[in-house]
């Protein structure tokens, strides 16, 4: 899937600011966990690809705290719980 309101920036450790960035930043959802993939420009030319899996144990820490510190997400939250539970029926027929 591709992600519309997502951006990715480099920088050095050291550097004051971010450059080299992109937002065709693509993610997917696999049994290992969330995928994002993207290309960055890299500092001597060419492109770095960059492959980000975020496994299950962190994405549920992610999730929580999302849910915790983003009260306007709590209906999308519901909507998320609502299509896990018709999954969840849907496997046990």
């Amino acid at each position: 899937m591709k992600l519309k309101n997502s951006i990715v920036k480099r920088g050095g450790v050291s550097a004051a600011y971010w450059y080299g960035s992109t937002q065709d930043v693509t993610g997917s959802v696999a049994p290992e966990g969330v995928k994002f993939g993207f290309v960055l420009p890299s500092k001597g030319g060419g492109d770095t690809q960059v492959l980000l899996t975020i496994g299950p144990e962190d994405l549920r820490t992610i999730l929580k705290k999302l849910a915790a510190e983003n009260l306007d997400l709590a209906f999308t939250f519901g909507e998320c719980a609502k299509l896990a539970i018709v999954a969840l029926a849907k496997a046990k027929k």
